[in-house]
Formats: structure tokens, sequence, C-alpha cells
């Protein structure tokens, strides 16, 4: 930090935790924000910013990677870093020194249980980021998820959303259609029909989690609706192709059982013949995982490879 002269010194940073859809919201939070002002972000897809991107070994690169990165963020005179904070880089103390704007988690299910053993270590790395909150900073929790109870007992600022009565930001209403979805959004006694080309119910939750941080940093809703309605398709994220036959191709990172469960789920509302799934697990990583995801795209689907 003191070689590039304090970089983080004038940097708000957002990070995102969670077992899917840190990159989806992450990357939904950087376009959105951008609209209002220049926005880097830092994640599985790289470093970008303006027309830049770098890419990156891991989701979240070491500490002095990233204060190079805010560096050029300095240089550039942006003020705002969106980025992903991994249950491995917070274990391995990536963003130690780190102070966050905002904090937001997505979701906790077992995963990388060949790094941290049990379900209760994952977790608690996950928790490690609410521990760097600035002290204004702000949790912003899903109420439908396990990690809710846990860090509702942490004596932090917490926004909450999702599908349950108490929930700050309440999803309502879920539509699913083959390019679109549609929802209902009820805030402190207003309602707001918000439309989004990310497909599925789960993008529902990534879209609300990034309504509520930018919500939170006084960006109003109704500014952020049309700009919602014109959100590009995040690579990697459910990327829809067609061939000249006009089979429908869903390309997707997934590779946890909630994610493909999910997926799967949504391509069974949406199918009109058959679905054929190409599936597999990186080598080297947590081998208990796939007789799970085996059985369930077995299940979900008419064929698999």
């Amino acid at each position: 930090s003191k070689y590039y002269e304090n970089p983080l010194e004038n940097l708000d940073i957002i990070a995102v935790t969670g077992t899917d859809g840190k990159t989806t919201t992450a990357s939904v939070i950087k376009d959105l924000l951008k609209s209002f002002e220049e926005t880097a972000y830092l994640g599985t897809n790289g470093f970008i910013y303006k027309d830049k991107n770098i890419k990156t070994q891991n989701t979240t690169p070491a500490i002095n990677t990233i204060l190079k990165y805010a560096n050029i963020l300095k240089e550039e005179n942006i003020k705002n870093l969106v980025m992903e904070a991994s249950s491995e880089g917070l274990l391995h103390n990536r963003c130690q020194n780190l102070k966050f704007k905002r904090a937001i988690i997505t979701n906790v299910t077992g995963d990388h249980l060949n790094i941290h053993k049990t379900f209760e270590n994952y977790l608690n790395s996950k928790l490690k980021l609410f521990k760097l909150l600035e002290k204004d900073g702000i949790a912003i929790i899903n109420t439908d998820d396990i990690s809710y109870n846990y860090i509702k007992k942490m004596k932090i600022n917490t926004i909450s959303y999702g599908s349950k009565k108490n929930a700050d930001y309440k999803i309502e209403n879920i539509k699913e259609e083959k390019n679109k979805t549609t929802f209902i959004l009820k805030h402190k006694g207003k309602t707001f029909k918000i439309e989004s080309p990310l497909l599925g119910r789960f993008n529902v939750y990534n879209l609300t989690a990034s309504i509520a941080c930018l919500n939170s940093l006084d960006i109003d809703i109704h500014n952020l609706i049309d700009k919602i309605k014109n959100i590009k398709p995040i690579s990697g994220r459910m990327n829809i192709f067609y061939t000249k036959k006009n089979a429908q191709i869903i390309l997707d990172y997934a590779h946890t059982l909630k994610s493909t469960t999910e997926i799967l789920t949504f391509a069974n509302k949406i199918k009109e013949g058959k679905i054929i799934t190409v599936v597999g697990s990186a080598g080297g990583r947590e081998k208990e995982k796939r007789k799970d995801i085996g059985k369930i795209v077995t299940e979900l689907s008419d064929e698999v490879i």
C-alpha cells in the first residue's frame, strides 16, 4: 500500500460473496452503477475498467495484485470498484486490510469442501467478509438463505432481500419466460414492476441484491428500472444461442448442485422439445458433489453427455 501511495484511500469497494451468483451480481452492479459514475469490476471475468479487460488467475487475487489494480483506478480517477470475494480468497486472507462500503451475500450451499473440509468452515470463510465492512458499511443479506441468521447475529448494519415477509426488498410474482423475467419488488410500502433480460428465478435474487445495494447508495429504484431492461448478458452466464435449425443452446458456468438444478428447472419450464445436457466437473477439485450433479442432471434432462 505504501509502494502505491495508499491507492485505497478514495476508493469505494463493494464486495460480493456466495456459492452461486457472485459474477452475475457483481457485473450487474458494475453495469448499473456505471450509468451514474465510472466503475470497475474485479472477479472471475477479469479486471475490467473503461474498455479494458485484464485476465486474472483467481476470482479474488492476492492483496498485492488488488493494490496494483487499485493504483490503476487511482490513476484513471475511478472511484468505485465492485469485486467478487471468494471463500478461498477470504480463507487465505487475500482481502486483508480492505474495507468495504457494501458487502453482499447471494447464498451459501456446500462447495469447495475439498479445501474447507466442512460446511461450517466454508460458511465461516464467507462470514469473514462482513468483518471487513467500513464503520458505516452495510451488509446486504438474503432472507431465504441459511447465512441470514448467522449474519443477523453479527453487530453490523444490514439490509435484507428475498421472498420472506420480513425482507426489506421483498420479491413477489416471479414470471419466467423464454426471453425475459418479470417480478414485483416491494420496498418501504412501494411496489415496483421489474422486467429483466436475465433469465431464471435465481437471477431475480441476483438482480434484487444489486437493486438493494444501489438503492442504499441513494440511487432511486425508478432510475434503475429502465436501465435493468437493457442489461447485457454476463459472459458465460445464461448465454443463449440458436442453431440454424432453431435449437436453443444455453451456455452457463453452473458447477454446483444448486446452480445446475436451477438452470435445468428453468429449461424444463420453457422447453418445447428435448433437453440435452452436456456437463462436466473440473479435475483436481471437489469430487464429492459429482454424483449429486450426475443424479440431478439425469433426472432433469432427456439426454446427458
